[in-house]
């Protein structure tokens, strides 16, 4: 028999192994609807080589594998097995027809097996069964358990130590306080204390007893008489993650389970979980997650099921009803780091090794899908050869609510074919998925590869969907496919294309084949690189225009010559004038001289006292003019040019006192050339109504300056260009000229400035209704009659308008002189009377005289002297009226046609 040494000197206890490593992980979310999909990341200190996952779903109900079906160590039962910080499996003693103490290591989970101490009854410990065995650390402590030599049966409660795997051993206690015994259980605590329970020695035991020191020395929890009330032969026992022991089962028929949060000096029972789990002999593990597994056993005949509990032994659940190793009792298993369980022997009659893998994953970093809602505990044991440590976190998982679809893609755009990868971000845990491309494919694809074969624009919809309900994204226009590039043509068009300068243009690209850049020339040396450019043009002139439009595959110019068309800013003709002298005796030569501003091209004088002067010839535009009466005199000058008109009146400009007898009055008037000033062109607005005459004439005619009753003036003739006409009021008709007929309202010198071929003209005038009122007149008693030279002549009068203050007529007329707007009183109609032919009249010279003022004062002479001068002013009026006649006659030759 094999002696134990008690030496304090041969008792090395050995150190802890070397530092296992610090499990710690992270996961994306910690809570969502179901089914929510987390991923777990392994954030572990220390340099783990291996995971083992547990998410809180793992059912146990998995298939055993053998790894082995004969391991090499005799077929036996009652032997004791543990697992090794680096997961070594070490295999102790047991029975097979005689006891047994050889020791046997796996390093592969059971699958080869090394017998690393051969059985020999008289080395080492003594042959035995129905022993325990814990590893502290690196230290394996084996205690009691039943010698069978022959015949005799010797109860153990010696506790020895190996250091090495197994390989050598040395006892460390002969007689710890606690009785032999065989057929007990116990753990290694958290904090490297053993506790023993139960047993028996041929009636069952029921006390505690706890080692703080590997075994050395022990202390007792509990008397055996004062014990919880559990079966003392065949339980098993298992220590919690919080350091609770559970212990099950044992003979009796017993399926009681006890609980003791203090270390085992206090139980408390959990359960009866009735005759379905009643057993003993049988073998229990307790897992990384906090499980408890429980396999095989005996009653009433063996067993070969498997039950869990995951709530610390409280309720069981059958995993498995028949595994698929053979039905045994005696049997022993481990859990290993890597979070499976295997089971070896039993029954005495088998030395086959199974596995069953029970970890929900082994990666490193693995995600893990929850498609139930609850709280689910999730579990890592992180190991390496020096250990393994867990650690924990809380997973919960709502009811499954209706996904929100959404996705991305790789690319939006691009030539044709494109391929794009499409790639679901949809929330809430879709479980299928509908892509329609917007091209008429479609895709069930949770990711989906899609090529566009045509250009055009895409509208891109997911449809995602789950238990709950479905949703679905569209991105309208999502997807451009461009069509396999082309050089552009270039084009453009601008607006305006002609204008006074400054001119501003806006240039518009219009180019095809999709360029990328532009390049504009202006024709004026300015550039733009801008797609759509404006420009202003600040000088006259005609411009080419040309746009370069480029992309990568090439470029294209596109010019217009002479596209823009830029004439000077128009200058308006400003009215000015001098003449001198302004005042003095008749009769009183006066010259007037032009200093209009703005480059006028026509000159319209009016003396103000019936006579005008009218040019176009520069050399004509300065007048010398002659008064003959006293009076006082406005004088006005119209001017013209191809922008537009302007006037300027002086009133009250020339005045006239009379002369003495012996004054004979003779007026020549004299054209004196001067040179046109150049001037600075300005912007004046063109004259328009009252004041001066309309360079252009609508519909209705030209525009009539002056203030006179004619507002519109219409002609017809050849050759006519640019029209200016105005017209003067005056309240006589003047020297030589009878009074018009009837009533005259208006005496009108209606006088052009220019002089074409006019064939006629169609007068718009407007007589206030108060004077048609004052008068007794009615609109159709209105007659415009105009002086043909020798007597009035009464022209086709219409009443146009009624409305508002004054009433509106036209009258057609065969040219220009003086007019009178007159009431007629008669019975009908106005009629209109046929013109007499103007008698023959001698033809002018070139000296043009004007006619004489009528009244002034009567000087005081005698008679003859009277009767003289009366005889001079007789003669002065008749040259005056002759010049005048001369001077009509030459400006408007329709005036004096001949009438039938």
């Amino acid at each position: 028999m094999t002696l134990c040494l008690v030496a304090a000197t041969l008792l090395l206890i050995g150190t802890a192994s070397a530092a296992a490593p610090d499990a710690a992980f992270s996961s994306n979310t910690i809570s969502g609807p179901a089914p929510l999909t987390v991923q777990f990341t392994d954030n572990s200190a220390g340099g783990p080589d291996g995971w083992a996952w547990f998410f809180g779903d793992e059912t146990y109900n998995g298939t055993w594998t053998a790894v082995n079906t004969s391991a090499g160590w005799s077929a036996r039962g009652g032997h004791t097995s543990v697992v090794m910080p680096n997961g070594s499996i070490i295999l102790m003693g047991g029975i097979d027809g005689g006891s047994r103490n050889d020791v046997w290591l796996s390093t592969d989970n059971g699958a080869t097996w090394e017998n690393i101490t051969p059985h020999d009854p008289n080395d080492i410990w003594s042959g035995r069964y129905g022993h325990a065995a814990v590893a502290v650390n690196d230290t394996i402590v084996l205690m009691g358990g039943m010698n069978v030599m022959g015949d005799e049966y010797t109860l153990k409660n010696d506790v020895w130590q190996s250091r090495d795997y197994g390989a050598t051993w040395t006892c460390v206690n002969t007689s710890p306080g606690w009785l032999a015994r065989y057929a007990h259980t116990s753990v290694a605590m958290p904090d490297g204390s053993i506790v023993l329970m139960s047993g028996t020695t041929g009636s069952g035991l029921k006390d505690v007893w706890k080692s703080p020191s590997s075994g050395r020395t022990w202390e007792r929890m509990t008397d055996i008489t004062d014990s919880a009330e559990w079966p003392g032969e065949g339980p098993t026992s298992v220590v919690l993650p919080d350091g609770s022991i559970v212990i099950m089962g044992g003979a009796g028929s017993s399926g009681r389970v006890w609980k003791s949060t203090d270390g085992g000096a206090i139980w408390t029972e959990l359960s009866n979980p009735g005759e379905g789990y009643s057993r003993y002999s049988h073998t229990s593990v307790a897992m990384p997650d906090g499980s408890i597994v429980i396999m095989g056993g005996w009653y009433l005949g063996l067993k070969n099921d498997v039950w869990r509990s995951t709530d610390n032994g409280t309720t069981w659940t059958q995993v498995t009803e028949h595994a698929e190793w053979s039905p045994r009792l005696g049997h022993t298993s481990v859990a290993m780091p890597d979070g499976s369980i295997v089971i070896m022997g039993g029954d005495g009659s088998t030395s086959d090794v199974w596995r069953l893998e029970t970890a929900g994953s082994n990666a490193r970093n693995p995600s893990h899908t929850y498609t139930t809602p609850g709280t689910y505990t999730v579990t890592l044991q992180a190991y390496n050869d020096d250990g393994y440590n867990v650690t924990r976190q809380v997973i919960t998982v709502t009811a499954a609510v209706a996904p929100t679809a959404n996705f991305t893609a790789n690319r939006t755009s691009g030539t044709a074919p494109l391929a794009v990868q499409f790639n679901d971000t949809s929330t809430g845990g879709p479980t299928s998925w509908a892509w329609d491309f917007g091209d008429g494919e479609t895709s069930t694809d949770q990711n989906a590869t899609h090529t566009y074969a045509a250009a055009g624009n895409y509208t891109v919809s997911l449809n995602a969907t789950n238990a709950a309900g479905s949703n679905t994204h569209t991105e309208t226009d999502y997807i451009t496919a461009s069509a396999v590039p082309v050089p552009p043509v270039a084009n453009f068009t601008g607006t305006p294309t002609s204008g006074t300068a400054p001119l501003a243009v806006q240039f518009n690209d219009t180019s095809t084949g999709g360029p990328t850049s532009w390049t504009w020339d202006f024709g004026d040396g300015e550039t733009s690189t801008d797609q759509n450019a404006t420009h202003t043009y600040a000088a006259a002139g005609t411009y080419t225009v040309s746009l370069t439009a480029t992309n990568a595959v090439g470029s294209d110019t596109h010019t217009e010559t002479d596209y823009i068309t830029v004439s000077a800013a128009p200058v308006l003709p400003v009215a000015n004038f001098t003449g001198t002298p302004t005042s003095g005796t008749a009769p009183l030569a006066v010259q007037f001289n032009d200093t209009s501003t703005g480059g006028p091209t026509a000159w319209n004088w009016s003396f103000g006292d019936g006579t005008w002067h009218n040019t176009t010839d520069v050399a004509e535009r300065n007048a010398t003019y002659t008064y003959a009466a006293a009076g006082t005199y406005t004088v006005n000058l119209t001017v013209d040019n191809a922008d537009g008109t302007d006037m300027l009146s002086r009133a009250g400009y020339i005045t006239v006192t009379g002369s003495t007898p012996t004054v004979t009055p003779t007026v020549t008037p004299t054209v004196t050339p001067t040179v046109t000033p150049t001037v600075t062109p300005t912007s004046r607005p063109v004259y328009s109504g009252g004041g001066g005459g309309g360079s252009t004439g609508g519909p209705d005619g030209y525009n009539v300056g002056g203030d006179s009753a004619v507002s519109k003036v219409a002609v017809a003739g050849t050759g006519l260009k640019t029209f200016i006409i105005t017209g003067w009021k005056q309240s006589s008709p003047g020297t030589g000229i009878p009074p018009a007929p009837g009533t005259p309202y208006q005496y009108v010198d209606l006088v052009p400035a220019r002089f074409e071929e006019i064939t006629g003209a169609n007068i718009t005038f407007s007589v206030p209704q108060t004077w048609l009122d004052e008068h007794g007149f009615a609109p159709e008693d209105i007659v415009l009659y105009h002086y043909n030279g020798t007597a009035w002549e009464a022209l086709p009068t219409t009443v146009k308008g009624t409305a508002g203050t004054a009433v509106t007529f036209t009258a057609m007329t065969p040219g220009f002189s003086l007019f009178a707007i007159t009431g007629i009183e008669q019975a009908g109609g106005v009629t209109t009377p046929t013109a007499t032919t103007p008698p023959a009249t001698a033809e002018p010279t070139a000296t043009e005289t004007a006619a004489a003022p009528a009244g002034g004062p009567a000087p005081e002479f005698p008679l003859g002297t009277v009767a003289l001068v009366a005889g001079v002013i007789l003669v002065l009026a008749g040259a005056g009226y002759l010049v005048r006649r001369w001077w009509i006659i030459r400006q408007n030759p329709a005036l004096f046609q001949k009438y039938d």
